[in-house]
């Protein structure tokens, strides 16, 4: 194997293989959500065919003698921070202004769960940088108490804030994905600077914004669901890989490298995997 198509096949197995261990802990997450999980039996097959194929990359990479290529988680879950934080303007009135004025009961619960949600996203991003930190929630079970009814939002506001929440609950379970990933020991592609502690402090956090956002989509009676946004992540996570799979394949066939079955044979597991993980809801 030349060096060239050396160093991208080890570059595109590493992001793969990353990519396949994300979406196996999304899919844990997802089949445990209590409401609207994954169904069992469409989770364990998809675990156990996901894990076989990142073995199988796993596999390839020792036998061609191929380095990882590491990514520090830290540096992902910050990114993921950053994102929930500038998602919280899609819930606010100025984002839905163009969607006709909001009942004033409606605009109040949405600046109070707002704030209290940047409490706590705040609290996450001192859990990412490593300080030990706690989360008052006491103000949070104020903000969510009650339920708005299905009259609060109008025929346009609805689909806009169910956008909102979805996007949100997707980002969410990828930042708790990530966390999980960060257990020690991680994944062979990523470095970690957490210990078991400072991981647990992490998805403490993450699980106080998902009861959050329970509360958020309960009181506007919205239809969001913690499976489905399992099933996005790892929907999104198995693209990533069979395009990189795809990629590699392609190269080690132009260039008539010995080893392009194999890696036509992991893009096609890949493609098989998409197709169960957009089966998943």
């Amino acid at each position: 194997m030349g060096d060239l198509l050396a160093a991208r096949a080890a570059l595109n197995l590493s992001i793969a293989a990353r990519a396949y261990w994300v979406a196996l802990q999304a899919l844990n997450i997802g089949a445990a959500a209590p409401d609207a999980p994954i169904a069992r039996h469409k989770a364990e097959v998809a675990h156990q065919e996901m894990d076989q194929a990142r073995a199988a990359i796993e596999r390839l990479m020792a036998d061609i003698g191929l380095a990882w290529q590491i990514i520090p988680v830290d540096r992902l879950l910050r990114t993921q921070v950053g994102l929930l934080r500038d998602a919280l303007y899609y819930a606010s009135p100025e984002a839905l202004q163009g969607f006709g004025a909001l009942q004033p009961a409606t605009a109040d619960f949405l600046a109070s769960w707002r704030e209290v949600v940047l409490t706590v996203i705040t609290a996450l991003a001192r859990a990412v940088e490593g300080e030990s930190t706690t989360v008052e929630t006491s103000a949070w079970a104020a903000a969510a108490n009650g339920d708005l009814g299905a009259d609060a939002l109008s025929q346009y506001q609805r689909p806009a804030l169910n956008g909102f929440a979805h996007a949100f609950a997707a980002d969410l379970l990828l930042a708790e994905a990530l966390s999980q990933a960060a257990w020690p020991p991680s994944h062979p592609t990523f470095t970690s600077p957490y210990d078991a502690p400072a991981v647990a402090q992490m998805l403490a956090i993450t699980r106080i914004l998902d009861g959050q956002l329970a509360a958020f989509v309960s009181a506007l009676s919205l239809s969001t669901r913690r499976g489905a946004a399992a099933a996005t992540i790892v929907q999104r996570s198995l693209r990533h890989a069979q395009d990189c799979l795809a990629q590699v394949s392609n190269e080690a066939g132009d260039l008539g490298d010995a080893r392009a079955p194999m890696f036509a044979g992991l893009s096609v597991t890949a493609g098989h995997n998409l197709l169960l993980a957009l089966n998943l809801t």
